[in-house]
């Protein structure tokens, strides 16, 4: 198992601070072999620098993202005060990461 803990993940995420992204889940597992996050963005471009400051980080070193989904967040239908629907863009986008060991299988 992983006799370090697991504050190092959480801080290097914390440290990675980026205005328009926010994270909405996160797993650890195989003693912190595996990593996924979850999160949305405003914008797709944020992305990429985002990527790279986190493989950056001394916890994350030695992984790499084996995966990465982005898709856009499905609309929204809201009610107007005359009871009219109607539907709008959510306006950010949703990701998913997924990173696994050097040399070990996505």
């Amino acid at each position: 198992g992983n006799t370090q803990g697991f504050a190092e993940y959480f801080k290097a995420l914390a440290r990675q601070n980026v205005d328009g992204l926010w994270l909405t889940g996160l797993s650890i597992a195989a003693a912190g072999g595996d990593i996924g996050v979850a999160g949305r963005a405003v914008d797709a471009t944020l992305l990429p620098g985002y990527l790279g400051r986190l493989t950056r980080e001394p916890a994350l070193q030695g992984k790499t993202f084996g995966s990465l989904q982005i898709n856009q967040a499905a609309p929204a239908k809201t009610v107007g005060a005359d009871g009219k629907e109607s539907i709008a863009p959510a306006g950010f986008v949703e990701f998913r990461l997924h990173s696994t060991p050097e040399g070990g299988q996505p």
